[in-house]
Parts: structure tokens; sequence; C-alpha cells
């Protein structure tokens, strides 16, 4: 027993989580504004603030553009578990903080999401991130093995 605890107490760095956790949120964050300014110059759909937090819908071609622009960053975010994270099996537990903070701030912002678009959106973009994130991790954590045939 005394032996599980040593490696519980050597892998359990509260203050580097915390900090992973705050880089990972800003890297999805600035990637989300970044595709937002990116569609907006493509499309001219208004850009503001709010179409951070805002629920997500498909009733208009703007809402589709923003839907989409959901779907790319938490794709991209997969990026930042490659390169802030960087052990695949931490890839959900990362991903699902992303969405439920993401998720306070929608529900602070615009109360409660109602639409099943804003679900289904935000649940396929975890999805993706997770599946991207783990395959990255795993690919990165391979390849950092050297081989002994050269």
């Amino acid at each position: 027993m005394p032996s599980s605890n040593k490696k519980q107490g050597r892998d359990f760095h509260p203050r580097l989580i915390i900090l992973q956790i705050v880089a990972l949120q800003c890297y999805h964050y600035i990637t989300l504004s970044l595709l937002y300014l990116l569609s907006h110059l493509l499309t001219s759909t208004p850009l503001t603030l709010s179409l951070l937090f805002s629920p997500l819908t498909l009733t208009s071609v703007t809402s589709v553009i923003s839907s989409l622009t959901h779907i790319l960053a938490y794709l991209s975010t997969a990026t930042g578990l490659m390169l802030i994270i960087e052990k695949s099996k931490k890839c959900l537990d990362f991903t699902v903080t992303v969405f439920l903070v993401h998720f306070c701030f929608c529900c602070i912002h615009s109360g409660w999401p109602g639409s099943w678009e804003w679900w289904i959106f935000n649940v396929a973009g975890v999805i993706c991130c997770v599946c991207l994130g783990e395959w990255l991790c795993s690919w990165r954590e391979m390849k950092e093995i050297p081989s002994l045939l050269g």
C-alpha cells in the first residue's frame, strides 16, 4: 500500500493541474476568437464578444457559421491537449473540464442553453476533441520512444 500512496503523491500536482486547465481554457477561447475573426473576414458576419457564449441554433446562416466555428474550435483544442496536457489518458478529463467551464460561462451570459442544437454541437465537439486529442497525444508519446534499430 505505501508504494501506491507514493505513486499518487508523485503524480498529483494540484497547481500544475490548475495551470493546465487555465492554459487549455485560454487556448480554446483564443482559438474560438480567431476562428470567429476569420469567419467575419470571409463572410462579413457580425463580430461581437457575445458570440462566444450565446446559444447555438440553426435558424440563420450566421448561426450555422457560429455552430461550425465552435466545432472547429473543439478540433483545434485537441492540438492544445497535445501541446499542454501531453498525456492521452488525461484528454477526456481536460476536455470535459473545458466544456463545463464553457457551459458555466454560457449559463452566466445567456441563461440555461435550451436549444437542442447547442447541446448537439457541444457534445459532438467534445467527442471529436477527446478522440482527436487522444490520438494526437498517443502519436506524440509513441514518437518520443527512441528505436533501438536506428
